[in-house]
């Protein structure tokens, strides 16, 4: 009997799928997360996967989740495979292995789910008798290069674009070889065999030659566009009190963001922004009411929706309890924020990710210190009790104003908070995160360089010495070595293949693995990139206008705003709609 399997059988006891039914079919796909249960199944893209691949014709689809810590040392100590949770057949045996890779860091912990699963690790020596191993999440969306020795197919763009896809190349596809072929010559599916990188002799990537001229389109297209025919709307399909947000009914409300935000990958990458209707929203919160009462809107722009308070007036009368990702600043208002209150919830979370307005004006986040202030000084005078707020560190052209700046404008917040509150003798809490800044590929930050860890490390230092000294504050700093990592997968190339296999999962060890297999991180991570640099993830074509990206960065380091994406269809701006 596999080690976990009792708890597998626990998991599956308290778990309840309203309105999915149990896998079935004759064609069988894995979908793995790279994260132990309680992390994958908050996860709101694993979710809408696993639904949308258990509504196509004949596939059953079932689940998979990487233990962590000393659940993963008993797996490999016992010499048995990763399972799956529903039926308990071993990874390996399925045809089809599909990986939700939603963030870069996943990327470290491939090798080790390769090794539970007993599947060769690289792509290259995997035969007929081995699954297909797909990936696709947010992250590979961005770059999948670094992981590109270890998958056969990628899957690039949306899931309500490519599962049916997939689906019908399995149904029609008589061998493993075949699938893969029927798979890279459709739009959205990435072979990364059938493309050999070059490199110019300083070590800059050249470009991408097709192993064999007919061997795949060029460039890959991704898929996108469909969502919100959908219906209905991309949420949580299974509820469970063993996850971390397992009991909360998640629903993604839109997608993509008009802002134009120049370090946010989302509101590039997802663009035009799409909302589903709060008809499907709120006819999804009723089925869903008898089995719980919180619900979470999910969306990069929840206060963009342009029937917001139709669905919040709804929830209310569901008598949902009602929590956001995260709030413009802009749109609150005061009817939004009491229907908010009055659906239980307590903490609002903002993201002014700058402490003054020049700096702003960089990242094309159009507030004001004035407007966050007087904004904050409505929601406390309307009972919001607590306050979390998101700060990014090392924004290209931040200067030693803009630290002081945040440490002003949060002092200023506190004391708001203070007076506001002092009428019913309860101070309420303002929680910071600092996030280092790391850039994302086709955001029009894609050429900038990254801080040095050192630096960073010195600004956070300051920042959390000043902001020790207000009362009822609390500081989370994400690490800047963590942060450094992740800028190296977001921005690295193929090469940084030997570097993940070895670490195998130790991110303690990355600079000694470097050191080992000649991966100078300086080389992705501090050069400037020129205007025609060809980056790694150029190999397939998301739409977006790289001539519409350099005048963005350039009005960045200008100080100049950009209007928000307009959403006019015919429209040429970006690059998107054309």
């Amino acid at each position: 009997m596999h080690p976990l399997s009792p708890t597998f059988r626990q998991w599956r006891s308290l778990e309840k799928r309203p309105m999915l039914r149990a896998p079935a079919g004759s064609f069988r796909m894995a979908l793995a997360s790279l994260s132990p249960y309680e992390i994958g199944m908050s996860n709101l893209g694993f979710h809408a996967v696993y639904r949308l691949a258990n509504r196509q014709e004949d596939l059953a689809c079932e689940r998979a989740f990487l233990p962590s810590g000393s659940d993963l040392e008993k797996l490999k100590k016992s010499r048995r495979q990763l399972i799956t949770l529903e039926s308990e057949t071993p990874v390996q045996d399925f045809p089809v292995v599909a990986l939700s890779v939603s963030f870069e860091a996943d990327y470290l912990s491939l090798p080790q789910f390769l090794e539970v699963c007993g599947i060769p690790w690289r792509s290259e020596e995997r035969g007929e008798s081995d699954p297909v191993v797909l990936a696709g999440g947010a992250a590979v969306f961005l770059n999948p290069e670094p992981i590109a020795d270890f998958i056969d197919l990628f899957a690039l763009g949306e899931g309500e674009c490519l599962i049916p896809v997939l689906a019908d190349c399995m149904r029609k596809s008589r061998s493993r070889e075949e699938l893969l072929g029927s798979l890279s010559r459709q739009p959205g599916y990435y072979r990364p065999l059938d493309w050999v990188p070059e490199y110019h002799p300083d070590g800059r990537l050249a470009g991408y030659r097709r192993r064999q001229p007919d061997s795949a389109p060029a460039p890959v297209r991704v898929r996108s566009g469909a969502h919100p025919a959908d219906r209905p709307p991309p949420h949580s399909v299974i509820l469970t009190p063993e996850a971390e947000l397992g009991e909360k009914l998640l629903v993604e409300i839109s997608r993509g963001c008009a802002c134009g935000c120049r370090f946010c990958w989302a509101g590039y990458n997802y663009l035009p922004p799409r909302a589903c209707g709060a008809d499907d929203i709120l006819s999804l919160a009723r089925a869903y009411r008898p089995h719980t009462d919180k619900i979470g809107l999910v969306s990069a722009a929840v206060c963009d929706h342009p029937e917001l308070d139709t669905l919040l007036q709804g929830l209310k009368e569901l008598e949902y309890q009602v929590s956001f990702s995260s709030l413009r600043l802009d749109h609150l208002d005061s009817g939004r924020v009491a229907d908010l209150l009055a659906g239980g919830e307590k903490t609002l979370t903002i993201a002014p990710e700058a402490g003054t307005d020049r700096l702003r004006r960089v990242i094309n986040k159009s507030i004001t210190n004035r407007q966050i202030l007087d904004t904050c000084d409505r929601l406390f005078r309307q009972g919001v009790l607590n306050l979390k707020c998101y700060f990014m560190v090392g924004l290209p052209t931040e200067r030693q104003e803009d630290l002081e700046g945040i440490v002003g404008l949060v002092r200023a917040i506190q004391e708001c908070m203070r007076e506001r509150r002092r009428a019913v003798k309860s101070i309420g809490r303002i929680s910071l995160d600092l996030h280092p800044f790391v850039p994302k590929p086709n955001t029009p930050f894609q050429w900038c360089s990254v801080e040095e860890e050192r630096p960073l490390k010195q600004k956070l230092r300051f920042l959390q010495q000043q902001l020790s000294r207000i009362d009822n504050l609390t500081v989370k700093a994400e690490s800047p070595r963590m942060s450094v990592l992740q800028a190296l997968l977001s921005l690295g190339d193929r090469r940084l293949g030997a570097w993940i296999a070895r670490m195998n999962g130790r991110t303690a060890e990355w600079s000694r693995a470097a050191a080992e297999t000649r991966v100078d991180p300086n080389f992705y991570l501090r050069r400037e990139k020129a205007r025609d640099e060809f980056f790694p993830w150029n190999v397939f074509d998301t739409g977006l206008d790289s001539q519409f990206l350099w005048a963005e960065r350039q009005r960045a380091l200008d100080e100049s705003a950009s209007p928000p994406c307009p959403g006019i269809p015919g429209c040429r701006r970006c690059g998107i709609c054309d």
